[in-house]
């Protein structure tokens, strides 16, 4: 594994062992650290770790096709996310504070990276603010309306979230605290193209409502529309 650039020591708390196929193993019972597996999806695992009264997000991002074997050497998933994070901490979006990214070069690991950042207790996804449910209680719009003033700062800070949707993002449901983002893939573009991506969002939002991958509705869109 290679660790970023920075000048401090970090040993990961999660062990990872290899030989054909790296793969992420729990420490043993008797290991002083906490390690829960939060969530499981093809393209990544995700665990807490609580370790000296802190407690870390330890992602193991996976190769999910051939290709990624190819552009490993180039494309590294973890330190992408790694400055997507810190570029939006600088535009004034709130993220898990990243600390450290490793690229696996194992080209017979199925593991292509991992990211650490710290883990953010008592926040719930983005989705479960948009059920109709939570219109009676108000915060299903207190949520839109913070998720479209991120995106118009965004937007104006030059930045465009390329994996944009509602459950990206995490909220305590208090109206006084801010959205965290997460799995930030973020690319930077010069001031002139504003309207260009502006487009490019409004059309995302509006073509995942169309079919249905989004608890969103067209009046939301609208919404947004008026407001970027």
């Amino acid at each position: 594994m290679n660790q970023d650039s920075s000048q401090e020591v970090f040993q990961l708390p999660v062990p990872v062992r290899g030989f054909l196929n790296l793969r992420v193993r729990l420490p043993p019972k008797d290991d002083s650290r906490r390690v829960e597996l939060v969530s499981k999806r093809r393209s990544a695992m995700l665990y807490k770790v609580d370790d000296g009264g802190e407690s870390l997000a330890v992602k193991v991002i996976n190769r999910l096709k051939y290709k990624d074997f190819v552009r490993m050497c180039w494309k590294n998933i973890a330190r992408r996310e790694h400055d997507s994070a810190m570029l939006l901490l600088e535009a004034g979006i709130r993220v898990p504070q990243p600390r450290l990214w490793f690229r696996n070069w194992n080209l017979l690991s199925w593991v292509d990276s991992i990211f650490v950042a710290d883990f953010l207790d008592g926040l719930t996804g983005g989705n479960s603010f948009l059920h109709e449910r939570e219109a009676a209680t108000g915060r299903r719009n207190v949520f839109l309306e913070k998720y479209v003033c991120d995106l118009v700062r965004m937007l104006d800070a030059g930045l465009l979230h390329l994996d944009v949707h509602p459950d990206n993002v995490l909220w305590s449901g208090r109206e006084q605290d801010a959205l965290v983002w997460l799995d930030n893939d973020v690319m930077r573009f010069p001031g002139s193209q504003r309207s260009r991506w502006r487009e490019w969002l409004l059309d995302k939002h509006q073509g995942k409502v169309s079919r249905k991958a989004s608890l969103l509705t067209m009046e939301d869109v609208e919404r947004i529309r008026r407001r970027l």
